[in-house]
């Protein structure tokens, strides 16, 4: 029996306006290359990816700042050879140096607030497990989001970053649910997925753009609002 379900929060419940690909198209343009929507998108959405595996192996977040200055370069490095473009350091820093000058709002995607009301109408427990280093309720207050969340866990609270146990289980305790009571939902496969489930929560990968087909040893959801099919 499903009593709690969690979920990941950037880029599950919460995304950009603009859309993260269009600010770097946008940055591209600066320095003179012109890269298409969907092949951007498509670099983007599969970086995080990137940037996931990186800060697990590296620990960038609580790295030196050169580290993680050398980070966003590889990262910048990463998107562009995505699409097919190699860069110098020069270009990257300014890719970089454009977006910390642009920085986009954080809304919801219009999926959140109705999935979460019919999660809520069920009586469940809902949780917000991310993998980040600074104060999130203000932010979720004014998303409208702190009225359906009973728990929240951050990897700085938790002092561990999915996919490592730890954050799983401080969610766990605090929603005082068992793993096999809980689901988890997010949109990474390597920190949500195997996290999720290597504390035996059941997960689901939300794969709103299609770009996760090879995938096939858990569901897959193209919206929150299928979540209530797994409960």
């Amino acid at each position: 029996m499903t009593k709690a379900v969690f979920f990941d929060l950037y880029n599950t419940l919460v995304t950009y306006d603009p859309p993260r690909h269009e600010l770097q198209m946008a940055a591209c343009r600066e320095i003179g290359i012109n890269v298409g929507d969907s092949d951007m998108h498509r670099a983007v959405t599969l970086g995080d990816d990137f940037w996931s595996n990186a800060e697990a192996r590296d620990a960038i977040n609580s790295g030196s700042t050169e580290r993680q200055f050398q980070a966003y370069l590889e990262y910048q490095r990463f998107l562009m050879r995505s699409v097919g473009v190699d860069i110098t350091d020069d270009q990257a820093l300014r890719l970089i140096m454009y977006q910390r000058n642009n920085q986009p709002k954080t809304v919801l995607f219009d999926d959140v607030l109705p999935a979460l009301d019919a999660l809520k109408k069920c009586s469940l427990t809902i949780g917000i497990l991310s993998n980040v280093q600074r104060e999130t309720s203000e932010m979720l207050d004014e998303l409208c989001l702190t009225p359906y969340i009973d728990v929240l866990m951050t990897s700085r609270e938790a002092n561990a970053d999915k996919p490592e146990p730890g954050i799983f289980l401080a969610a766990l305790e605090r929603a005082q649910v068992e793993a096999a009571e809980a689901i988890h939902v997010g949109d990474q496969y390597n920190v949500d997925v195997v996290g999720a489930r290597g504390v035996n929560i059941r997960p689901l990968l939300l794969d709103r753009y299609g770009y996760y087909e090879h995938i096939t040893d858990c569901p897959r959801i193209s919206s929150l609002s299928r979540v209530l099919d797994y409960l």
